[in-house]
């Protein structure tokens, strides 16, 4: 049978068990407010002489969190099939594995639009035959004007590229740093 004593110490370690919080970064830490292990942290006690306090740091970099998982520094991942990204010291950086902003149809193709094949991640382009486009009503601009600019012997082709720029994609992050994209056809003369 176990005395009072004995009792009173299981009740009092149930209890610091229960109301155990896990320090986050930053904040102090000791064996009975240990750093949150789950996110990379670890009690650095170099400003406690006796080792008793301390405060919660990341080892080797900070982690990063995004959508309750948890990625190590360095560590790279895929929070979805359109997009690959790498932690780096408590920061996530991504780049789309998905073409289809980036590589855009070719003047034969006046009507394109975006479809999503079953079983890809990605969408991809088609073409409207040319017959359905003007059917529609030729939505799209023209990218080129057929007629002369200019009049004279040597005259600049790029006058009659008519200059577009799409409107800027989704950013990859609601908060902080992310990436969006868009295209345009306004390029620096060679």
């Amino acid at each position: 049978m176990a005395s009072l004593s004995e009792k009173a110490l299981f009740v009092f370690f149930t209890a610091q068990v229960l109301t155990l919080a896990w320090s986050q970064k930053g904040q102090v830490c000791s064996e009975m407010n240990p750093c949150d292990t789950r996110k990379g942290l670890q009690c650095e006690y170099s400003t406690d002489i006796h080792k008793r306090t301390g405060i919660c740091g990341a080892h080797g970099g900070d982690v990063c969190v995004l959508d309750g998982s948890v990625y190590q520094n360095g560590q790279t991942f895929f929070p979805s099939c359109k997009y690959q990204c790498m932690c780096r010291d408590g920061q996530i950086g991504c780049v789309p594995r998905c073409n289809v902003d980036v590589m855009l149809p070719g003047p034969d193709c006046p009507m394109p639009r975006r479809v999503q094949v079953p079983g890809e991640c990605c969408e991809k382009w088609v073409c409207e035959p040319q017959a359905e486009a003007s059917a529609l009503g030729g939505f799209a601009m023209a990218a080129y004007r057929q007629e002369e600019t200019v009049s004279f012997d040597g005259w600049d082709r790029s006058l009659n590229c008519i200059e577009q720029t799409t409107e800027w994609g989704a950013c990859s992050q609601s908060c902080g740093m992310g990436l969006s994209t868009r295209v345009t056809n306004k390029n620096r003369p060679v």
